[in-house]
């Protein structure tokens, strides 16, 4: 899919393509979404397109709309369950407000560039290990009782 939009965009003479990536993006990720990712990126600074943006994002949320954020909603289903896993508790993560990863996406679309080909990370403010902002959702949203089984996921 990645490969025909940009043959695509070569093809009708597109000047600056903008891909929003993953933080941890890379060929031997553990997570096959962040090696898709990897692969998206890597076609599109291969392509001919002079000028393209890959912008790895950090986890994205919006508190605003609770009922409609993937992110949380998916920290609260498995909250849900008597016990429930963190994979790499001591990881961190720095979300991102939505509405800052708009921000940044739309001052690339007219940005002067000094290479043609750009990697940009964008993080929230605040950094938190895993197990902490799962700390934290469940003290928000009064989830009690829950068993955060860490296991050998490290």
């Amino acid at each position: 899919m990645m490969k025909n939009m940009i043959h695509s965009c070569e093809k009708n003479g597109v000047k600056r393509f903008i891909l929003v990536s993953a933080i941890g993006a890379k060929k031997d990720a553990d997570s096959l979404f962040l090696r898709e990712k990897y692969q998206a990126e890597q076609l599109l600074l291969a392509s001919k397109i002079p000028h393209a943006i890959v912008i790895r994002s950090n986890v994205v949320y919006d508190h605003r709309t609770l009922e409609k954020d993937a992110f949380l909603q998916t920290i609260l289903n498995l909250m849900r369950k008597k016990i429930y896993p963190i994979m790499h508790p001591k990881t961190l993560i720095s979300p991102v407000f939505v509405g800052d990863l708009v921000d940044a996406i739309i001052s690339c679309l007219d940005c002067e560039l000094k290479f043609s080909k750009n990697i940009i990370e964008i993080n929230g403010q605040e950094k938190y290990k895993v197990e902490e902002f799962f700390r934290m959702i469940a003290k928000r949203y009064v989830v009690s009782n829950r068993i955060a089984y860490k296991g050998p996921f490290t």
